[in-house]
This record gives C-alpha cells, structure tokens and sequence, in this order.
C-alpha cells in the first residue's frame, strides 16, 4: 500500500459538477495524450473513470470544444483555469453518469508517492501523528522542513530523499487560497 502527500486548496469550487458523456470523456483522454499528459490506466475500469487532470496548459476555447461548449463544463474549466486548479472525473453510479468538476489539487504542483512503512516513518520523523491520511497548512510544514535539527534528524533517519520532496512540495505559492497538503 501507498501514502500519497499532494498540495491541495481548502475552499470548494463554486462551480457546480456537470455530467459529461463517455464520447467527450475519450475526447478529452486523447486531446491530453496528443499534449503529453498521462491520465491514469485506460485498461483499468476505476481509473478510467476516476481521476485528475490538467486544463491550465491549455485555451479555454479548446477544451471546451472538446465538450460542444457545454456551459457547464465552460464554468468548471474557467474555475478551474483561473484558480490554477486540476478537474477532476468520476463516475457516479447513483447517476449512471460520468461526472467533472474542479478538482482541488493545485496545477502542476508535485505529488509524492511512499509505501505505507516510508510514509509512517517521514510523520514520525518530522512530529506529525502517524496516520493514514491526514492534512497540514502549508505554512506550518515550510516551518517544519526547513527547521535545521527536524532536518537533521530526517537526515540521520535516512529519510532526506523524502524530506526534500516535502519540501520541495510546500514551495508552492498561493496567495488566493489557503492551501494545505494532504495525504491519503
């Protein structure tokens, strides 16, 4: 199992989800692919269907038309394109529909990726309760990363690989939203 630390906004979008079809789903999964972005394992049912994307690399107008100017799709890639954010898709099985909305996860923005014994050890290290997920400002993690004797320590623990992957993790700058990384 894994433990996945991403940098993420608090406040919720106001755009509402909007309900997309399989065509423009693919649509979409290919118009990325031709861009270079990796979105998940099409081979896989969940994954096909769940998962982030990036939209800020690109003109409004063009991914819209992947959705026939759609205006709530419009209003989800706007949101998402002006706050810096991802959009996300899932499926929703109550619905029986495909679902996209704006994600929370900052554009571009690293991930980190740590088995479970990894994971539990970097908490430990840097004073943070262990648990499977959780969440911390932003603020307070530079804090912490960058004290020289936690540093130290990560260091001595042999953890200094993913210390400087936190830390290059909460180098993101965000005055317009409160921004915490979460892990999961």
């Amino acid at each position: 199992m894994t433990i996945s630390f991403t940098a993420s906004v608090l406040a919720s979008a106001s755009a509402p989800a909007v309900a997309v079809s399989v065509r423009h789903l693919a649509a979409f999964r290919a118009f990325a692919r031709e861009r270079g972005e990796s979105l998940g394992d099409e081979g896989d049912e969940f994954l096909a269907y769940n998962f982030e994307a990036r939209v800020c690399p690109w003109s409004l107008a063009s991914v819209c038309a992947i959705f026939d100017h759609d205006p709530g799709v419009i209003a989800v890639v706007e949101e998402a394109q002006f706050r810096g954010l991802n959009i996300r898709f899932w499926r929703n099985e109550t619905k029986g529909a495909v679902m996209m909305s704006v994600a929370k996860s900052i554009d571009g923005s690293a991930s980190i990726d740590l088995s479970n014994d990894n994971a539990y050890a970097l908490l430990d290290a840097v004073g943070i309760d262990r648990d499977s997920c959780g969440q911390i400002a932003l603020s307070e993690l530079r804090t912490i990363v960058t004290d020289p004797a936690r540093r130290s320590r990560l260091d001595s623990d042999g953890l200094g690989r993913y210390a400087d992957q936190l830390e290059r993790l909460a180098t993101v700058e965000r005055t317009e939203d409160e921004v915490h990384v979460v892990w999961a």
